[in-house]
């Protein structure tokens, strides 16, 4: 889906971010090696088109999928990347968690145990993939690889590393709007269409299987706050959504 967007949208396409939670899988990047995949043991490996090699995904990690047009927004790759990568860092900081980057190694460390990955693809100066965050989940399938292609490189996660109670539902807001106050007018997407999507959480007791696409940021919250107060079915506010349509500035 994110390359299908990618390939369909023009000029005036906004940006998005899709903010997901996946299933257990490995994905091998574009210089992925095989013996690099020490043992799967049931979880799937994916072959992807972002760049890196290969890493975990599973529930309890907050992946964010950055669809941003590089060109319009004025910026190369590796700003985009240093954009990405700082974001982390300050949301980090606010749980009291110091982090740091690596020369050559793109991601966010922990005493260089690797916290966040990154890779993306851009075509025609328009990213898509993105970023991972560990926030509270099994990190054991991480010893079945070698994540990222070091071998022995640690992982660590936010649970572990602060006493305060970590709600991924929080951390993705807030991850999201530190990502928006840096690149400037990218449109909130609660949940990709082909992910165990951390909004059922957010907005309470409803199953959200839709993509809310382009909202302005007022309309977006009211839309969430309203779900969360009423326990309200979705399409009572969709149309709330497309009367208030407009940019995103948090």
């Amino acid at each position: 889906m994110m390359k299908k967007f990618t390939q369909l949208r023009d000029d005036n396409t906004e940006d998005e971010l899709w903010i997901v939670e996946h299933k257990s899988v490995f994905t091998q990047g574009l210089s992925g090696k095989e013996e690099n995949v020490l043992e799967a043991k049931g979880i799937p490996v994916i072959n992807s088109d972002r760049g890196g090699q290969v890493t975990y995904h599973g529930p309890g990690q907050l992946v964010i999928y950055c669809l941003i047009d590089l060109k319009r927004l004025g910026v190369g790759i590796k700003k985009i990347v240093s954009i990405i990568e700082n974001s982390i860092i300050n949301l980090l900081k606010s749980y009291n968690i110091n982090s740091h980057l690596k020369d050559g190694a793109h991601g966010v460390y922990v005493d260089d145990m690797k916290i966040a990955a990154l890779g993306l693809k851009v075509k025609k100066s328009r990213t898509y993939h993105g970023l991972s965050l560990n926030i509270d989940m099994d990190l054991s399938p991480f010893l079945q690889i070698n994540p990222c292609g070091y071998k022995g490189l640690k992982v660590t996660q936010m649970s572990d590393l602060t006493d305060n109670t970590i709600s991924s539902n929080l951390v993705s807001q807030q991850l999201s709007k530190e990502l928006i106050k840096n690149i400037k007018n990218v449109p909130i997407v609660w949940g990709g269409p082909h992910s165990t999507i951390l909004p059922k959480e957010v907005l309470g007791n409803v199953l959200v299987d839709y993509c809310i696409r382009g909202f302005g940021s007022e309309a977006l919250n009211y839309l969430v706050q309203k779900m969360l107060d009423n326990n309200n079915e979705l399409e009572n506010y969709m149309g709330l959504c497309f009367k208030q349509k407009g940019k995103l500035s948090i």
